[in-house]
């Protein structure tokens, strides 16, 4: 029989091999993360870049952690992480640092921050055992790993800092050679990561409109067959009564040639329908600009989103306006917008002038600090519950 002694050190062994692993890997990071996290008695974890945004050149691999509540962290608390800047203020921004959340911020002050009462209360996170994998320097941003506990768990002690201490080494050695062999491959590991962690689907598509990434909601539904599918690396629909392949792939043709200023007349979303009588799928897309967070990647220029109206459940204006920070007009717009809506056809919905619906736009986009609506599409449906 194994003693404690020996089963710790065979646990220790298997994640060091998993780490290193993932270097040739990088879909094995999202298992690294989560064995780190189960080796240390927590129930969630994030390896992150914790002041840069994804849309900013940062990387998010989360375990346990929904994707909705990653766009919340980016969009609205980053700037509001207590941990995260007391880190910096206590001077443990350096390689190998280690820190539990008793060490930066007493329990009292840190239970009344906007960061614990607004947003982590609300997904179970009261504690926290984290440690510096890189401090960051020219080209890549600082880099570290936190893992949590309920509020009501117990607290991270010695044992778990010393783990933890031990980890971080092999963490900074693999993602530094990752990172090294290429910070961009890296981040889009973890944008496709990420799209794979939405209900929606999503096909990215290159310039020349073939499809150059699927997620595997978007997988699942081209299996099926019914009303779209793949051919070529090219996105086609087939309208059960007519037996035609062409609508989906020429109405794509149009919308991606089309300048800017053509789009509010156009639409952005096409209804294709599928077998049963009455159903259909939403299909959306929208251009990629080259510095947003979804441009670039696998040279994608536009991103599709495909939904089932009849089962998607959309977040409501109320929950836009409480986890967005935006007022009443600017969540309709925001709904609206991400539902595939132009701006002609919103301002005509909410009865407002087409200017003042541009303008809730510039506002959204600043609250945010999104800059396409392709991105925020995609925060909108990570809030959402969505059956495809």
């Amino acid at each position: 029989m194994s003693s404690p002694f020996e089963e710790r050190l065979e646990e220790f062994d298997a994640l060091i091999h998993l780490i290193y692993s993932a270097v040739a890997n990088p879909d094995l990071w999202t298992q690294v993360v989560g064995a780190v996290a189960r080796s240390l008695g927590a129930d969630k974890a994030l390896l992150f870049t914790p002041f840069a945004r994804p849309q900013d050149g940062g990387m998010a691999y989360p375990w346990q952690i929904p994707e909705a509540h990653l766009g919340l962290w980016a969009t609205k608390y980053l700037d509001h992480d207590i941990w995260a800047h007391t880190v910096v203020q206590k001077g443990l921004m350096r390689n190998g640092s280690v820190y539990t959340d008793q060490d930066l911020v007493p329990t009292k002050a840190f239970r009344e921050s906007a960061f614990y009462v607004e947003f982590l209360s609300l997904i179970g996170i009261g504690q926290m055992c984290g440690g510096i994998i890189s401090e960051g320097e020219p080209g890549m941003p600082a880099t570290s790993l936190s893992v949590f506990r309920s509020p009501d768990d117990p607290i991270f002690g010695a044992i778990e800092r010393r783990w933890i201490s031990l980890v971080l080494p092999h963490l900074s050695r693999a993602l530094g050679l990752t990172q090294r062999l290429s910070f961009k491959r890296h981040r889009l590991q973890s944008l496709r990561i990420a799209l794979d962690r939405l209900s929606v689907g999503v096909v990215l598509l290159n310039e020349a409109l073939e499809v150059v990434f699927t997620n595997r909601v978007a997988q699942a539904v081209f299996e099926r067959d019914d009303g779209l599918f793949l051919r070529s690396c090219r996105l086609m629909s087939r309208q059960p009564s007519q037996g035609s392949e062409q609508q989906l792939e020429a109405w794509l043709a149009v919308l991606c040639s089309a300048p800017p200023a053509r789009l509010a007349e156009l639409g952005d979303t096409l209804n294709v329908p599928r077998s049963e009588l009455g159903s259909r799928y939403s299909v959306q897309c929208c251009p990629l600009e080259i510095d947003s967070e979804l441009g670039g990647a696998d040279d994608a220029k536009y991103v599709v989103f495909i939904t089932d109206p009849d089962h998607a459940v959309w977040p409501s204006p109320e929950v836009l306006q409480r986890k967005l920070g935006l007022t009443v007009s600017e969540s309709r717009v925001a709904l609206l917008l991400a539902q595939g809506s132009t701006y002609r056809s919103l301002a005509d919905t909410l009865s407002i002038a087409e200017e003042t619906a541009r303008s809730h736009v510039k506002n959204i986009y600043a609250k945010t600090r999104i800059n396409q609506k392709a991105v925020l599409t995609r925060l909108v449906l990570s809030l959402a519950t969505a059956a495809v």
